[in-house]
């Protein structure tokens, strides 16, 4: 189901979601297009994907469908600020905690 999910086409994909009965499924196809080709959601799965969004977003604990908890943004960009504190960092490593940070930021 997978497999078929990720070869079909933006218009296959989205009546897919619509069949998927198991939900864990249903979840990560949403998060799928929504973080690649948010254009291609129609409302109600735009709506759930913009809900998933503003979660991240607040500091609400996000679990994904193995119930492992990811980071947040905030714990991320305390981790980069301790990095850049503590750690001897090269330029380059400086430089792509900045970019991080700034990405982070700005989602």
């Amino acid at each position: 189901m997978c497999n078929r999910f990720h070869m079909a086409n933006f218009p296959e994909k989205v009546a897919m979601i619509k069949s998927f009965t198991n939900p864990n499924l249903r979840v990560q196809a949403i998060r799928v297009l929504g973080r690649n080709y948010p254009e291609v959601l129609f409302d109600d799965f735009r709506q759930e994907f913009v809900i998933y969004l503003q979660k991240i977003k607040s500091g609400g604990t996000i679990v994904d469908y193995r119930n492992s908890v990811h980071t947040t943004p905030e714990e991320a960009l305390a981790e980069i600020k301790q990095l850049q504190e503590t750690e001897n960092l090269t330029a380059l490593q400086f430089k792509l905690l900045e970019e991080l940070s700034r990405y982070i930021q700005s989602s």
